[in-house]
């Protein structure tokens, strides 16, 4: 993980990440990640939306943006936030 956004009620702002986490899209649905590791597979619903499932098939939804080689992601469902959080990764170069 490149950034994370946090707000507790105000504006928010990008803040540099502490750790060193990424995830890995498999071609076949699998999901490796050291940032949801709770989350083994995904599936694009649409141009916008990816879900993460757990190995007991619950889910979560994510908006998605991917833009410059950057993946930011947004709790989209059924967990939330409500003050504004999101996750930014960097592509890593083959």
């Amino acid at each position: 993980m490149a950034k994370y956004y946090v707000s507790i009620g105000g504006p928010g702002e990008w803040v540099p990440a502490t750790r060193n986490e990424g995830i890995i899209f498999g071609s076949n649905g699998k999901l490796q990640s050291s940032a949801y590791n709770e989350y083994h597979r995904y599936i694009l619903k649409d141009s916008t939306t990816l879900i993460f499932f757990k190995a007991d098939g619950s889910m979560q939804k994510f908006l998605f943006e991917l833009k410059q080689d950057q993946l930011t992601l947004s709790p989209a469902g059924p967990m939330y936030c409500f003050e504004g959080c999101m996750s930014k990764f960097n592509k890593v170069k083959d």
